[in-house]
């Protein structure tokens, strides 16, 4: 008996180490992948923003937005059945991230990508024949719109392809009514945008590489009206509350008429210069911080605190009323309701945020007054 009891907690011992080896020895193929965590559905960041540009470097069509959504996970879950991955989970670990990059670094693309890609510029997609008949904005799903974000896809701009109108779909829209000069660029797709687009399609038409950070048109850009020459953050200004209703700490919280967010309340450059930063402490993590080329404070920091997404990349340059996020909806840092919170820095060496409290936030007050 007692040798029986001996020999089973020798072999629980021994099954114990041996998982602690394999543990052990699993730990560091994971740190030593591309990522240092595992990639899956509802994370964000850079390193989502990165996994989706490698996708899209081998042929898979995907809106580098950083957030892990749906069309995220197809997307990972087709990559791994092309390069023979089991399972095909849509999860990232390191294996699937070391092998997806080893395709990008080998220029290698999905099998039947270049297919597609010649019916793009022969114009011999048959999604040609077909028609979007209803007007489509964010929050809307179907077959028609997998065919717009298709056909945003065909002139160069590319989209998620999974019939789900969200943020990422609707920055395409915009982005193809600026390239197409419809205004005003709402990203919802009317009548006048969808018969535009599918004439680009059918005359293999494409959207510059630009126009993903497009100059604002004379029609739709805000226009500076003071002597700094800024131009409002958020647009519409129409949703906006009150100045008598803006606070000051380390810079102006400025709140929305209702708590918009979200596509209904814009943030957009004051004034021209380079996107140097995103996430900021107490801020959110996409919170955007742009170094200004022109203007009377040109070489100082401007931050957009509680802004989600960022519409613009780290090392963008960015024009005067160029949208570069959108007021975040929820809790976004620490914040109680949608707002935004910007401010400038106290000087031209930095650090780019934050200035302390009541610092520089008089003059952004008064600058910001100015223009509502």
């Amino acid at each position: 008996m007692r040798t029986s009891q001996r020999s089973r907690r020798t072999a629980i011992t021994l099954i114990l180490a041996l998982a602690s080896m394999l543990g052990a020895s699993a730990s560091p193929a994971l740190a030593s992948g591309p990522f240092h965590r595992v990639l899956r559905p509802g994370l964000r960041g850079r390193d989502v923003r990165s996994l989706q540009n490698w996708l899209g470097d081998v042929g898979i069509a995907i809106v580098p937005d950083g957030q892990y959504g749906a069309g995220t996970r197809n997307a990972v879950q087709r990559f791994q059945r092309a390069a023979h991955l089991r399972p095909a989970s849509g999860t990232v670990g390191a294996h699937t991230a070391a092998t997806l990059l080893a395709w990008v670094q080998a220029h290698r693309s999905l099998s039947g990508t270049a297919q597609h890609a010649s019916r793009i510029v022969h114009g011999s997609d048959s999604t040609v024949g077909q028609s979007i008949t209803r007007v489509l904005r964010e929050g809307m799903a179907g077959a028609d719109v997998r065919l717009l974000q298709t056909w945003l896809t065909n002139v160069g701009i590319r989209t998620t392809e999974d019939g789900q109108f969200g943020s990422g779909t609707r920055r395409s829209v915009v982005t193809f009514q600026n390239a197409a000069a419809l205004s005003p660029a709402s990203g919802t797709v009317g009548a006048k945008t969808a018969s535009t687009l599918k004439q680009w399609v059918s005359s293999h038409q494409r959207a510059s590489r630009t126009a993903r950070n497009p100059t604002p048109t004379s029609n739709s850009a805000p226009t500076a009206t003071n002597g700094n020459g800024w131009v409002f953050p958020i647009q519409p200004k129409s949703i906006v509350v009150n100045p008598s209703q803006w606070t000051q700490d380390q810079g102006v919280d400025i709140g929305t008429v209702g708590n918009a967010c979200g596509s209904k309340a814009t943030e957009v450059a004051v004034a021209s210069g380079t996107v140097v930063q995103e996430g900021i402490s107490g801020f959110g993590s996409q919170a955007p911080v742009i170094k200004l080329d022109s203007g009377q404070y040109a070489g100082r920091y401007v931050y957009y605190g509680h802004a989600q997404p960022a519409l613009v990349n780290v090392g963008d340059h960015v024009t005067q009323g160029q949208p570069i996020a959108e007021v975040g909806c929820g809790i976004v840092g620490n914040s109680q309701a949608p707002h935004l919170e910007i401010g400038i820095s106290a000087g031209s060496n930095g650090p780019p945020c934050c200035p302390s409290w009541g610092q520089t936030s008089g003059t952004v007050y008064g600058i910001v007054k100015a223009l509502w």
